[in-house]
């Protein structure tokens, strides 16, 4: 299936234009990845991603008072 999509159709799936960057500052490197697809009328609403990756067993299993926070403590 990747070869079949990277020989036709990897121009119109991989167009730089579907990607972004996004810091994950608790890992601290930058990686791409792809862009909210829905979008609507007049940007009344603006999808986005706020919180990068981090690996597994940094976060406590609590759920956070702030859902914006990069890693989730017992405290926030």
């Amino acid at each position: 299936m990747i070869k079949s999509i990277t020989e036709h159709d990897a121009a119109t799936l991989f167009n730089p234009s579907f990607f972004q960057p996004m810091h994950a500052k608790h890992l601290g490197v930058t990686f791409i990845r792809p862009k909210p697809v829905a979008q609507f009328e007049d940007n009344a609403i603006q999808l986005e991603y706020h919180v990068g990756t981090r690996g597994n067993g940094v976060d406590q299993p609590v759920w956070p008072k702030d859902l914006t926070v990069e890693v989730v403590t017992g405290d926030n």
